[in-house]
């Protein structure tokens, strides 16, 4: 009988990392099912191992109440499994739910899925010593490391190798536009290279959260002349020949919840390095390749940044081709270090040994 594991989403539109878990699992000789299907007898043989994903997202509501009724009915599942003996392997994504409105509530799922959890899989080397206050003794022993996978299997046909063009560099943001992707950091950013009169264009794409939102960045927008809109969903075809477009992509994370980074791969991916604060994602990866940074507080960050952006427009003035050169070694590094094969067959080891499959040695961390 085919193993299966109950995957969790299932689905999630507008994010590719699940549909290549999923594909990779496959690809391994593992069958992804929907959460509901261990509650139809029929359905339910095979089924040995759950894998959670950004489960915590769920508890994360406005209301105290709803948060805390969330948070009931996610345990009542993992008891569930618990119950019908199906092992938990429980991915720790990100420091904390992005703009959390119960913190304490956030941090409490978290802790109580990694206690839960037969595995916990983490994505940077970072994220051992996020997990230390939410672990007990001994529960280091349930990690294991497994890499974000590229992004070539979706994108591959779309790469272009970066090629000079006109006076300037063009960066581009690209995602969900929302307050806590520090939208208005860019802007301020992309204002005072203007003032400082360096020929740096700025593209921001992808849907705003609301059209006031949307309407309140418009305005601050057009006190630059070097900014471009595009407020609306991407299709994937869209965005990865925007990126292409581009001499690399510009993200300011929030770093008090943000850990590990899927839109840097796909960035790699494509051959484009990028200008991130220094998360965990970042620090897999060879110093130098990437224009990274840190910092303490929103007007620091904005000083970071503007600096940052200046670095490496001096060393686009400089030598045009080291920019392509920095995506080029970062899209090797993502194509032989994490390919969905790899994926697949670490996952697909992963499982075997939690669900107590013979054969398997112990979990490695």
């Amino acid at each position: 009988m085919t193993m299966k594991t109950i995957y969790s989403p299932f689905e999630n539109p507008g994010n590719k990392y699940v549909d290549i878990i999923r594909r990779s699992l496959a690809s391994s000789g593992i069958e992804t099912v929907q959460l509901r299907t261990v509650l139809d007898p029929r359905k339910a043989a095979g089924i040995r191992v759950v894998n959670y994903n950004w489960l915590e997202n769920k508890v994360n509501r406005k209301s105290l109440i709803a948060c805390l009724a969330n948070y009931a009915y996610a345990a009542l599942f993992v008891g569930i499994m618990k119950l019908f003996r199906i092992r938990i392997i429980y991915t720790f994504h990100n420091r904390l739910q992005h703009n959390a409105a119960h913190p304490a509530v956030n941090r409490s799922f978290i802790r109580f899925m990694c206690r839960q959890a037969d595995a916990i899989v983490i994505l940077c080397e970072e994220s051992r010593s996020v997990l230390r206050e939410y672990l007990r003794d001994g529960d280091e022993r349930k990690i294991r490391v497994i890499s974000h996978p590229n992004y070539c299997g979706e994108c591959g046909s779309f790469y272009k190798k970066w090629e000079p063009h006109g006076p300037g560099m063009k960066l581009l943001f690209a995602g969900a536009v929302r307050p806590y992707k520090n939208i208005a950091t860019i802007l301020a950013v992309a204002k005072r290279c203007g003032e400082a009169q360096m020929p740096v264009a700025f593209r921001i794409c992808g849907k705003a959260e609301s059209e006031a939102y949307a309407d309140a960045i418009r305005r601050e927008a057009e006190q630059c002349g070097n900014v471009e809109l595009d407020l609306r969903f991407l299709p994937d075809e869209e965005l990865y020949r925007k990126i292409t477009e581009s001499d690399m992509l510009i993200v300011p994370y929030d770093i008090a919840s943000s850990l590990n980074s899927g839109t840097l791969y796909l960035a790699f991916s494509l051959g484009r390095t990028v200008i991130c604060p220094e998360i965990g994602t970042v620090k897999e990866f060879p110093e130098g390749l990437i224009y990274s940074y840190s910092y303490r507080n929103a007007k620091e960050h904005e000083e970071e940044l503007f600096e940052t952006v200046r670095k490496a427009f001096q060393d686009h003035e400089k030598d045009p081709f080291s920019i392509g050169e920095r995506g080029e070694k970062l899209r090797d590094i993502v194509i032989r270090e994490c390919s969905e094969e790899k994926t697949g067959l670490a996952l697909k080891a992963l499982s075997l040994y939690v669900a107590g499959q013979k054969g398997m040695g112990p979990l490695k961390s």
